[in-house]
């Protein structure tokens, strides 16, 4: 929704206790998910999905998650990128 949205994709993870009959669809979201994801799965869905894009990968939470997914972002990577490929950038914020 709004200017930013044939550019910016969020898709959101939740993975702590959730109970889902409070679950409301978020309008800032074009996915939600639950539970504990495979993450490889997930990125190699993301690289199908946007073969030439720069995608950026924000945590706010656990460092233990941030591990795996800067872990998935390397792996997932094309090093030739900018000049061909793709590539996944990680970003946290711990508190």
């Amino acid at each position: 929704r709004g200017p930013a949205k044939d550019i910016v994709e969020i898709n959101m993870f939740l993975t702590g206790e959730i109970e889902l009959s409070k679950v409301r669809r978020l309008d800032c979201t074009n996915k939600q998910f639950f539970g504990r994801p495979n993450w490889g799965r997930v990125f190699s869905q993301l690289k199908s999905e946007h073969p030439e894009d720069h995608v950026g990968v924000f945590l706010c939470g656990s460092p233990e998650i941030g591990v795996q997914l800067a872990r998935q972002s390397q792996i997932h990577s094309d090093p030739t990128f900018p000049k061909a490929g793709m590539k996944f950038s990680f970003h946290k914020e711990n508190f």
